[in-house]
């Protein structure tokens, strides 16, 4: 430093000792402001977004060895009911629902049960701020007069989902469980494609 800036400095009674501490302060104060400023960016893109869908064929479904029949039941993450593809009491065909949920490995399954089915499982890796989309479907099998339905979770890109879900309607907040972990996403459209 040139004598007459610590003359300078002096006057203003910081020693020499002080100017790396004042330095290093200054520094981390301007870091802490920019971390605040940049939290909110951080905190809005922490979740994924998961549209779950049905929109099978009312012909097909029931019909044994049908793999495309429109599904009615609940979906589950792991033991947790998250919703039923039902507004109440009423089954409602064609339907969709958006979930923010966090990123991380999920074991999605679907149940006409009050538990979640071990033999429809999806296990499905969230990344923050990624868009998903899960199409649900019934299928059947046995004989006519014994019918065996169970639900099928699989994952589709965008597209495929846009294609076989322009007509959807969505799901209330009655569809949703009592104690659902995730936030509903109010949309009356499934999201675009990212």
């Amino acid at each position: 430093m040139i004598g007459g800036e610590f003359g300078q400095l002096a006057a203003a009674g910081i020693t020499r000792g002080e100017i790396p501490m004042k330095l290093f302060s200054s520094a981390v104060l301007s870091m802490f402001y920019l971390a605040t400023l940049l939290m909110p960016v951080a905190a809005e893109g922490q979740a994924a977004t998961v549209t779950f869908y049905t929109n099978g064929s009312h012909l097909t479904s029931g019909l044994p060895g049908s793999k495309n029949g429109i599904y009615y039941g609940g979906v589950f993450d792991g033991n947790q009911l998250l919703f039923r593809f039902r507004d109440g009491l009423f089954v409602k065909f064609h339907r969709f629902i958006t979930l923010s949920v966090p990123p991380g490995l999920h074991t999605f399954s679907a149940s006409f049960g009050k538990h979640p089915a071990k033999n429809s499982q999806l296990r499905l890796s969230l990344d923050a701020g990624r868009q998903y989309y899960v199409r649900a479907r019934s299928e059947s099998s046995g004989i006519l007069v014994v019918e065996i339905e169970k639900g099928q979770l699989d994952v589709v890109s965008c597209a495929v989902a846009h294609e076989e879900a322009s007509k959807l309607q969505p799901l209330t907040a009655r569809a949703l469980a009592k104690d659902t972990p995730y936030a509903r996403v109010q949309t009356q459209t499934i999201p675009a494609c990212q």
